[in-house]
């Protein structure tokens, strides 16, 4: 073997996984993507030497549009979830960049450290990857790579009359169509009340209606913050809701809904759902801890386009505080 050895950590390399380790904002990649420590770890592990460029997934049958809206940069490494082959394309809820779903390859062409990436459909339409991709923000989406019981726990709710906005709220990553998004969550000013601000949350199925979108959307459209609960106290919830009856489907299974957890270290002892028509019950998926905690389901007021003055007293069922 000729010329001079190199350590294998100082070489360039790219890592191809089935399902990705990176959010593309979708509900059955929460539901059934590896848990928070197998994602956290294969990212360490990734990202120690810093010679990793690109992580390839699949899984996904990804359009070509939402591979590039999803693909993001993390800790120096490229994250891609490469669009589907052979087999149909998933809805993301639009058209992708030529109308339909199509059959294509991804090149890599490599020169040296410089790694040029295109996307070819079989007539020959090419997208080129761009060199600088978005950063995640670990923090904005902190439970893609954190257990619910390791957030953040403040003592009261901070924010909780959405002043700030969505500032010390945490989402989940959410794909959102260019025009006409099926997912909205934000604050507005003055909705038919005396409050100054107001979280406006809204969601509905998919458009283009094929195989693989989101089972149940209202799973990860919402937003949450923990808070730690004393024993000697009692603690209550208070808030005004109400549904835009312009936009609800009161028929369909997709009411709102207050989700409470209780947590004693990574032990779930708390599961209340508290919902305004249907809900799906295993809210959370494969990650839900049900059987740890089944669900105990209330009943919200569902009349429309008035508000509601709901108090909600949490028992402490724990000898020690807990994170709620």
């Amino acid at each position: 073997m000729n010329g001079t050895w190199r350590n294998i950590k100082d070489c360039p390399t790219i890592f191809f996984q089935h399902v990705p380790i990176h959010p593309v904002g979708i509900t059955p990649l929460i539901n059934y993507a590896e848990t928070v420590t197998v994602k956290r770890l294969l990212i360490d592990i990734l990202s120690k030497n810093g010679n990793v460029k690109y992580v390839f997934s699949g899984d996904v049958h990804t359009p070509i549009k939402a591979s590039f809206k999803t693909a993001v940069s993390y800790k120096g490494i490229k994250f891609i979830n490469l669009p589907a082959t052979s087999y149909r394309s998933r809805s993301f809820g639009e058209e992708d960049y030529f109308g339909g779903p199509s059959q294509e390859v991804t090149i890599a062409d490599v020169k040296g450290e410089i790694i040029r990436m295109t996307y070819k459909t079989v007539t020959e339409e090419e997208f080129e990857y761009p060199d600088n991709l978005p950063e995640f923000d670990n923090k904005k989406y902190g439970l893609w790579l954190k257990h619910k019981w390791e957030l953040p726990v403040n003592k009261i709710f901070i924010n909780g009359n959405f002043e700030q906005g969505l500032s010390h709220w945490i989402k989940r990553f959410v794909y959102t169509e260019d025009e006409n998004p099926s997912n909205i969550c934000e604050v507005r000013k003055n909705v038919h009340s005396g409050n100054n601000h107001t979280l406006y949350l809204y969601t509905r199925k998919r458009i283009y209606s094929t195989p693989g979108k989101d089972r149940w959307p209202q799973d990860i459209n919402r937003i949450c913050q923990a808070v730690m609960c004393n024993l000697h106290k009692k603690p209550f919830i208070e808030f005004d809701y109400m549904l835009d009856g312009k936009n609800c489907d009161l028929n369909g299974l997709c009411g709102a809904y207050i989700w409470i957890e209780g947590y004693q270290g990574s032990l779930k002892k708390v599961n209340l759902m508290y919902s305004a028509n249907k809900i799906w019950y295993n809210i959370g998926g494969n990650y839900n801890y049900i059987r740890l905690a089944p669900p105990v389901q209330f009943a919200l007021n569902d009349t429309p386009d008035k508000w509601h003055k709901v108090t909600l007293n949490i028992a402490v069922i724990s000898i020690v505080p807990q994170k709620i």
